[in-house]
């Protein structure tokens, strides 16, 4: 890696770092613990994709929707995935065996 793309990512965590410390102000997340902060931050970054690959931009007002709108549908997603985890492994549990 050279030099200047060092520079570059270093420049890019702490500004990172300085975003996510400013998250936990804002949203009062100091006395909470590490994995609800981890759950804050990974939602966090995960929005900002989406922001970013709906064009925020050129127009922030419709990719904030869009994001929501994304965000919705991966929490509807992971949701039944679980659910049918769950519905598959408590059938291997509990049938009966013949």
């Amino acid at each position: 890696m050279s030099d200047i793309e060092e520079m570059l990512r270093r420049i890019d965590d702490r500004t990172t770092l300085l975003w996510y410390d400013r998250l936990m102000e804002r949203t009062g997340m100091y006395e909470a613990s590490a994995l609800d902060k981890a759950a804050v931050i990974i939602g966090a970054n995960i929005f900002a994709r989406f922001m970013l690959k709906f064009g925020a931009d050129k127009h922030p007002l419709r990719a904030f929707f869009l994001s929501l709108l994304a965000m919705f549908g991966l929490f509807i997603v992971v949701g039944l995935v679980f659910a049918v985890t769950c519905f598959a492994l408590a059938a291997l549990i509990f049938h009966p065996i013949p």
